[in-house]
């Protein structure tokens, strides 16, 4: 019995003394074999108070990034939408959701060492500031594994809404010695920039992508009466033109300019081209017998004169057109413009290709001349959703910088705001010629100023085509 009491205790003792063993061992040197420190979402908790929408703000995580010593392949996360201009991002609340790690820490970024420092441990209570990239590091609950992210809150430098403008080419062109006439229309897939002086037209090109680089070409003219560049026109792959004796020239190379056709004399003005399919018209103001008409061309018809234009129509300094589609009906657009009678005018007019032209009275507009008219693709999911029109001369001497826009193409005006004015350094002009490219860019060639012809291309694009997906 004694023996079998030893026994028994002897066994107990051993019990314990195992459990301890095991429980001491445990406790310094076990730990979960979890190895995920991967950051599967990232959110902001929202506050109105420095932004709306911060909730609803997509982060993008980018698991293998750029490899780092000591650091592995540190993830990217950001938002690829960039929030509003003005946004606070000093002390914002996120959200980072992982699976139990041992810890995540946090380390701003130093603008004096430019260097990652001042860590501290992650809470979803404490705020962050995001004003410079953040970098986090998660170590997984074996206490071994880490993976660090560097975390980049962009926050647009510009309102989307704005137009940066700036002086792309000064002195662009040579041969701009005395010169009294200009224009610039685009040919193909370049941009045909004339100038004359009183004995010679030159040709100046640059390809549409690029109007930095321009080569000069003297052009060769058949006629001696003098070309009129103002009434410079695009119509079925050739260059149309007329003399300052009213006849009517063109060219398939934009060199070498002859007569147009048999029927080439008394016309008073080149409109523009309507239409937007292969049905165009290549439309002009023509004097027939002391009465001025509305004159359309086409290849099978020829020279149609259909209707005489009123006396409130302007004969010179109108805007350049706009062909446009609208309730599946072409149109053509014009602004401003001078009258027969000298009259400035406010109005736009319109023509629809069947009816009498449309008189559309601007109470926003002055009576100006030499305007220049775009439509402009805003958002590249819409069409022709914005027009916008630059500059004029208001007078004798009178040259305007002011901006207008219009939502209904080109029916009404309104000026727009301070966010896509002119800076201080532009020059008011008239009888600039517009051209914006396959990169939105608003291109405003040369020009006509109180200092006289402008040898500049400016150009300015809204900021919501600029801004790429991350800053």
């Amino acid at each position: 019995m004694m023996k079998n009491r030893i026994v028994l205790f002897v066994s107990l003792f051993l019990g314990v003394f195992l459990v301890g063993c095991s429980d001491k061992d445990e406790s310094e040197s076990y730990y979960p074999e979890n190895t995920d420190a991967l950051i599967s979402d990232f959110e902001l908790e929202a506050n109105i108070k420095y932004a709306s929408g911060l909730a609803d703000v997509y982060f993008s995580i980018v698991q293998q990034g750029e490899f780092e010593e000591g650091k592995g392949y540190v993830g990217q996360i950001f938002n690829a939408d960039s929030l509003p201009v003005g946004t606070i991002t000093k002390s914002l609340l996120a959200k980072i959701t992982t699976n139990n790690p041992y810890e995540i820490k946090l380390f701003n970024y130093s603008e004096a060492t430019k260097q990652y420092s001042d860590s501290s441990i992650y809470t979803s209570t404490d705020s962050i500031n995001f004003t410079h990239p953040v970098l986090v590091r998660v170590t997984a609950a074996n206490r071994v594994t880490q993976k660090y992210y560097e975390v980049k809150l962009n926050v647009h430098k510009q309102n989307p809404d704005s137009i940066h403008w700036e002086l792309y080419k000064e002195n662009a062109v040579s041969n701009f010695t005395n010169i009294e006439q200009q224009k610039a229309v685009a040919f193909g897939s370049d941009i045909y920039w004339y100038t004359a002086n009183s004995t010679n037209v030159y040709l100046n090109k640059s390809p549409n992508t690029d109007l930095s680089t321009w080569t000069s070409t003297d052009v060769s003219w058949t006629l001696s009466s003098k070309m009129e560049l103002s009434t410079l026109t695009v119509y079925d792959d050739e260059i149309y033109c007329l003399t300052s004796e009213g006849e009517m020239m063109k060219s398939s190379d934009g060199i070498s300019f002859t007569a147009a056709m048999a029927d080439n004399s008394d016309f008073v003005n080149i409109i523009g081209v309507y239409g937007m399919s292969s049905n165009k018209q290549l439309v002009a103001l023509r004097n027939v017998s002391g009465t001025t008409y509305f004159s359309y061309y086409t290849n099978q018809s020829g020279w149609v004169n259909s209707g005489v234009v009123p006396s409130d129509f302007p004969i010179t300094g109108f805007s350049n057109s706009v062909s446009y589609t609208v309730s599946k009906r072409d149109r053509l657009n014009i602004v401003g413009g001078k009258t027969a009678a000298g009259n400035l005018v406010s109005a736009v007019w319109s023509y629809d290709g069947v009816d009498e032209w449309a008189k559309f009275p601007q109470r926003n507009l002055i009576g100006t001349e030499g305007v220049a008219i775009i439509s402009y693709e805003h958002d590249p999911r819409y069409k022709d959703t914005f027009w916008f029109m630059f500059c004029g001369k208001t007078g004798a001497s009178g040259y305007s910088n002011r901006i207008y826009y219009s939502k209904d193409k080109g029916v009404s005006w309104s000026e727009a705001s301070s966010l896509v004015t002119f800076p201080s350094n532009f020059t008011a002009r008239a009888f600039v010629s517009p051209y914006v490219g396959n990169d939105f860019y608003i291109n405003l060639i040369g020009g006509d100023s109180a200092k006289g012809e402008l040898n500049q291309v400016w150009r300015g694009r809204l900021n919501n085509l600029v801004f790429k997906p991350v800053e």
